[in-house]
């Protein structure tokens, strides 16, 4: 009998329930997702691990905690990062076009290429390539082949997202000439940088300051050419600031330029360079003020030259898709739609049908408005639907009063979610595919910027074992899922195909190679 007991008790502790199983799984990987998600290193998460093992004794799902270093990076390379990608590559392919957004960095000895892929105003990262090589037909292969290899539609490429040189913008040899030879309606997508930081100088440098800076600085009107600047640069941040929403797309590049120009023209007209400007002004000799107020106006009349020297090339068309950005689409013509379907020349497109899903879509966003719900609350109660690996922010917007220069906040509609919201009611293809297009376009390289400052947290003095392969993992979960931890924790419990993953020893690499 205590032979039988003794076994009986083995039995028990080796073979645990499978609803344990699965939440020793999903604690497992939601520990990966949170160190990732908060840049814990795989030997703190495995400190954690042991941690929770002594504070959590009692919890036999703490007990059976196995993620240590090797387990935990098998669990973000192999299992957590390719589930985000596949699920962003999913959505990807239901839009039917994407731009691809690409850039190099140095990083140590190596030289890597995050390609990051906007649709819909969704952006994510699809891998992180490293290659020595920064010529314009190896960038362009890879970039072929990461197409290729994700079983995406080349002919869905309508936009390719890079910084503004010769590899990749070049007229005669570059990447965008080399994706042309081969769709010669692709957009080529160019960065507008305007202004600089201003760094501060301090007189109390004595002999260190440079002898430019001192002389301004001991000049009367030093104040007041300050104040200018302040007042200037300020607006100029704040449009740069939209220009880089994750969610600003082309279709809203022609109302933010033109609303920054048009800024910029009315206190040139107006003479106004700031109230402080002005009463700093007034203390000055005329001959002073009116010398300064020339060069204010020079200073002006230069950005706005520097920005129509890129913007007016295809001013054109920015205002053409600027239509379909507008939170009231009843303002939205024929006329507006058929421009710009001309313009973009997008093939099968059937233009009867497109007009009489035109129609009713707006018919149908009349009715909405009519709703004792408010349209806002409409989107979002959609948004709040929708696929649930996708958590979408309450959207409430800052919002500038052109006539004030305080901020309000204001519940607005965002236009990419407001036509989801009305394809989702409507059957529409022919109109989605238009939509699909034009907000693929991204407004910017900003996002591809942001991967690398993620890049220089992940690559420091602490990590120096991290493989290219970890890194771009680590990239993809912190991109590519915007879920909480606790979030993630109910949605591996719920996810059978990540718990078996989890589960299973195919997660391991190393494995992998000695089975093949």
């Amino acid at each position: 009998m205590k032979s039988f007991d003794v076994n009986r008790q083995l039995i028990t502790k080796t073979i645990k329930p499978s609803k344990e199983k699965d939440e020793v799984a999903a604690a497992e990987g939601v520990l990966v997702y949170h160190g990732v998600k908060h840049g814990h290193s795989y030997l703190a998460q495995q400190c954690t691990t042991n941690v929770c093992k002594a504070i959590f004794s009692s919890s036999s799902i703490a007990n059976n905690l196995s993620s240590a270093r090797t387990k935990s990076t098998c669990i973000a390379l192999n299992v957590l990062a390719p589930c985000f990608t596949y699920t962003l590559l999913d959505d990807l392919k239901q839009s039917y076009y994407y731009s691809l957004m690409y850039d190099a960095s140095n990083k140590g000895n190596m030289k890597v290429y995050p390609f990051c892929v906007q649709f819909l105003s969704t952006t994510g990262i699809i891998d992180l390539i490293d290659d020595a090589e920064e010529t314009a037909l190896k960038i362009f292969s890879n970039a072929r082949k990461l197409i290729i290899d994700n079983d995406l539609d080349i002919n869905g490429l309508s936009a390719l997202g890079a910084d503004n040189t010769n590899v990749n913008v070049g007229e005669n040899h570059s990447v965008f000439s080399l994706f042309n030879d081969e769709f010669p309606d692709l957009i080529k997508e160019r960065l507008v940088h305007v202004w600089l930081p201003i760094k501060k100088y301090f007189l109390e440098q004595h002999d260190n300051c440079p002898l430019e800076l001192k002389k301004f600085f001991e000049l009367d009107e030093a104040t007041c050419i300050l104040s200018f600047l302040q007042h200037v640069l300020f607006e100029l941040h704040k449009k740069n600031l939209e220009l880089q929403r994750n969610y600003t797309t082309a279709v809203d590049l022609f109302r933010i330029i033109t609303s920054i120009k048009t800024k910029l023209q009315e206190r040139i007209d107006s003479e106004f360079f700031g109230a402080a400007c002005r009463y700093k002004l007034m203390r000055l000799p005329i001959d002073t003020q009116n010398r300064l107020k020339s060069s204010f106006i020079k200073f002006l009349s230069a950005i706005i030259a520097y920005i129509d020297s890129y913007f007016d090339k295809n001013i054109t068309f920015y205002q053409t898709i600027s239509y379909f950005g507008q939170e009231n689409i009843e303002g939205l013509t024929w006329h507006q739609v058929i421009q710009c379907v001309e313009m973009i020349k997008l093939k099968s497109l059937d233009e009867d049908r497109l007009f009489d899903e035109f129609t009713n879509v707006k018919s149908v966003f009349k009715t909405l408005l009519d709703q004792p719900v408010s349209l806002f609350d409409q989107v979002q109660a959609f948004i709040r639907k929708q696929n649930d690996i996708s958590k979408i922010n309450n959207c409430v917007d800052e919002k500038e009063d052109d006539d004030d220069d305080h901020l309000t906040t204001n519940k607005i509609v965002r236009s990419d979610q407001l036509w989801m919201f009305l394809f989702s009611i409507t059957q529409s293809p022919n109109f989605k595919k238009l939509i699909c297009f034009l907000y693929s376009l991204p407004c910017s390289n900003a996002f591809v910027e942001s991967v690398f400052s993620q890049m220089k947290h992940l690559l420091n003095d602490r990590r120096k074992r991290m493989t290219n392969e970890l890194v771009s993992a680590e990239l993809k979960i912190r991109f590519n899922s915007t879920l909480s931890c606790t979030e993630m924790y109910k949605y591996i419990l719920c996810n059978q195909d990540l718990l078996k993953a989890i589960k299973s020893d195919e997660k391991y690499t190393f494995k992998k190679k000695r089975i093949q």
